[in-house]
């Protein structure tokens, strides 16, 4: 346990943590000292990973699912410092013109639906609870620029941020900070299943580690973001700053 650390002895709840991005996030905060929930859809995966993170638990839970969310927040046996609304899906790209209504409404359903169920189930506890805790939602750098190919994805993770700043509002006065991440190509098996192969990620020219990105959370979760209100943190490596970025 890291007794320097302002996250040791919190506790944090990391949706989407079987993998990726939300497995980073969750291996960071533990070895920073916190006491980590991962939940996933995938409850064997989950399990595997928290079985080699010091005293994490797994739990297998469907963001999508309101109802299952509900319970999970409300029946935890703690409070939870900081919720990170990370779960999210996506697709190869396809023109919007040949995008149905069933991959329409599992776009949305995962990357926004899913975050509101996170994200206003665990404000809930945390005003039962009267903690001032910490909401973190993982966007997209297509919550902020257009992603031709991707319009569903970007439209979910535009919202996304509207929902972000908009709770931030509201949360504020009771001390909860709401604030939102907008990685861009990082390194994970997300990447591969649905980029394009020909991807040029920013001025670096290459995707993000996942080490390169975890990093902002727990700057969002700790004391030095005590300002922080509905901000969106891009780490892109420079993809957003241009048109011809990609």
């Amino acid at each position: 346990m890291n007794t320097q650390s302002p996250h040791n002895g919190k506790r944090i709840v990391v949706t989407g943590a079987a993998r990726g991005i939300g497995r980073g996030i969750a291996e960071r905060f533990a070895a920073a000292g916190a006491f980590v929930t991962l939940l996933d859809r995938d409850g064997h995966e989950a399990q595997r990973v928290a079985e080699g993170i010091r005293e994490a638990t797994a739990v297998e839970v469907d963001v999508t699912d309101s109802e299952a969310m509900k319970h999970f927040f409300a029946d935890a046996g703690h409070p939870f410092d900081v919720v990170i609304a990370n779960a999210g899906v996506s697709l190869p790209g396809q023109s919007v013109l040949e995008t149905s209504d069933e991959t329409w409404g599992w776009l949305m359903d995962n990357n926004l639906k899913g975050a509101f169920n996170t994200m206003r189930y665990g404000a809930a506890r945390m005003l039962d609870d009267g903690v001032s805790g910490r909401i973190i939602a993982t966007s997209s750098v297509a919550g902020i620029t257009a992603e031709p190919g991707y319009a569903v994805y970007a439209a979910a993770k535009w919202g996304l941020m509207g929902l972000v700043k908009s709770m931030a509002m509201e949360l504020a006065p009771s001390g909860i900070l709401v604030n939102g991440v907008c990685p861009g190509d990082v390194q994970t098996r997300f990447l591969s299943e649905t980029a394009a192969t020909d991807v040029y990620s920013g001025a670096l020219g290459r995707p993000a580690r996942i080490d390169e990105i975890t990093g902002i959370y727990l700057w969002l979760a700790g004391p030095e973001a005590s300002y922080a209100v509905g901000e969106t943190v891009v780490l892109d490596g420079g993809l957003s700053l241009s048109a011809m970025a990609r």
